[in-house]
């Protein structure tokens, strides 16, 4: 079984209301091989925002974040699962996301998704 998970930012802009700037992104992941049934289960995963100006903050999200991000505590062969978020901070950013699954083998598996915003 394999997983993988490709982003694309829909729109960026800076919002005059809030004062931030805003990247909305939507996140496909993509569960194919294996055999039926089979699945991999989301573990702790982290989202980092780096800022032009060089900083970074960093968030864990835990399994109950995870699982309302891909509505789903797993992902079985054949699923497509599909997130849309919006990010913000107080200056322009990138977001790098660290999803982490336990795939059916019982390994752990780290996936990078790069949004570029």
């Amino acid at each position: 079984m394999a997983v993988a998970i490709t982003a694309t930012s829909q729109s960026v802009a800076y919002n005059d209301d809030t004062g931030r700037w805003e990247c909305h992104s939507n996140l496909t992941a993509t569960a194919t091989g294996g055999r039926d049934g089979e699945s991999a289960m989301w573990d702790l995963s982290e989202v980092q925002h780096r800022y032009v100006d060089g900083s970074t903050d960093i968030w864990s999200m835990s399994l109950t974040q995870i699982q309302d991000f891909w509505g789903s505590d797993r992902i079985q062969t054949g699923d497509v699962l599909t997130a849309s978020r919006i990010n913000w901070g107080n200056q322009s950013f990138n977001i790098m996301y660290s999803f982490r699954l336990e795939m059916p083998d019982l390994s752990l598996k780290s996936i990078a998704v790069f949004v570029a915003c």
